[in-house]
Formats: C-alpha cells, structure tokens, sequence
C-alpha cells in the first residue's frame, strides 16, 4: 500500500470518530408528574388541625333555700368533732348517761314540777324538722331532728303569770346553761330532739335528749339535757 493510500484511510477515521463524539446525547424524557386523586393529600401538604370539640360548660346550680325533710347531715359535718364550738355545748368529752336513772327535771315557776324519765320524753307527740345548726365560722349543718315541743312539757307544768325566761342546762358537774325568753320557749322550731335523721340520738349529739332551737345558733342547742327551769 503507498503511502497516500495509507493517509487517505487514517484521515478518513479520524472524521468518523470526530463524528461520534460530537454527535448530540439522546433526550431523556421528564419524569411524569403523578396527579393527585380527588380527596387525596399530597404528600409535601401539611394538615391543618380540626379543632377539638369544646364540651358545654355545666351551669352552677343555685342552692335551695328550702330543705327537703330527707336531708342528711352535710359532706362537711363531721359527728364526732367533740370540740366544736355549738355542737356539743362546751369543749370536752361527751356525757355518758345511765339512761335507767335518767330523769328531765322541768321546775321553777311553774304549778307541777316536772321529773321526766327517758320513757316518759318518748311517749309525748313528736315534731320532725330540719332546721339550720351553724357554729358561725366553723360548720352549717342540715338534719332531721325529731322530738317532743317544749312547750308540750310546759304547759303540762303550768307556767306562772310572772315567768319571763327559760333555762336549759345539762347534767356536767358545771353544767353547761343557755336562757331563751319564755316567748322563744314557746315557738313551733324549739323542741327536744330525741333523733335525728330518723335514728336514736347519738351519745355524742347529745343522748338522751338535746335543744333545738331553730331560730338560734348551734350553742344554744344543749346538749345531755337535764334541767329545764322557769323564770
């Protein structure tokens, strides 16, 4: 082979392989955007919050100033506070009572001198109330109280003309002593509680028998009654 042909041929492959390598890049498609479906999220989309569902707030409730006759004592009462002041009369320990030789003396000025065993208070025709007992700034209290009018007891004495008060004391070695007018006496709300809240009167609200007094605070309500006196 001449030289000529030699050069014809190489330059010949030059322009071939000059050709491949300037030749374009095929075209690549781009990639398909996914269209979402109805009701779906997209993926880079941030929920919102649904708000929670706020309840109803509960509407207060005013206490009734009337209180049912089946009304028990309240959360905040507690029985055996021996030390509050208007619940067991005076500070100390409740009155152990032998209920055998027990007797309610109504005396003073009266025509018939009364002395009354424990019979004798369960026998009269009873009253069941539910008044207000409250030591001011210690408790208020609602139950059933149930027992005799004192003034069932004092018109079987017969008060004299000149009588104006009443005293009432219990059977301590000092007895412990609160005076009503003989009109507060009288009224429909002031009785002698053998029960309360339809059960026998717990030795320590004042077994046998205590005071009430609808119309006064808890220390007028004496407690282990055992002398009624007229003035």
């Amino acid at each position: 082979m001449t030289r000529f042909v030699r050069f014809t041929l190489l330059a010949s492959a030059c322009l071939l392989l000059l050709a491949a390598c300037t030749s374009p890049s095929p075209t690549v498609p781009p990639a398909a955007t996914a269209t979402p479906m109805p009701g779906s999220v997209s993926p880079t989309a941030t929920a919102t919050p649904v708000p929670a569902t706020i309840p109803p707030q509960p509407t207060a409730t005013a206490v009734p100033t009337t209180v049912s006759s089946q009304a028990t004592p309240t959360p905040g009462y507690t029985p055996r506070a021996t030390t509050a002041i208007g619940d067991l009369g005076r500070t100390g320990r409740p009155i152990e009572v032998d209920i055998d030789s027990y007797r309610l003396v109504v005396d003073g000025l009266v025509e018939r001198p009364l002395s009354l065993s424990y019979d004798d208070l369960l026998s009269y025709p009873t009253v069941t109330q539910v008044p207000r007992l409250e030591c001011p700034g210690v408790f208020v209290n609602y139950a059933e109280w149930t027992g005799p009018l004192v003034r069932t007891l004092l018109e079987e004495a017969g008060v004299k003309p000149e009588a104006t008060e009443v005293e009432f004391s219990d059977g301590s070695e000092r007895p412990y002593r609160r005076t009503l007018t003989l009109e507060e006496a009288l009224q429909d709300d002031t009785y002698l509680a053998h029960k309360v809240n339809g059960e026998t009167l717990p030795v320590e609200h004042g077994y046998p028998v205590r005071l009430v007094v609808g119309s006064k605070v808890g220390s007028f309500w004496v407690k282990w009654l055992f002398r009624i006196e007229v003035k």
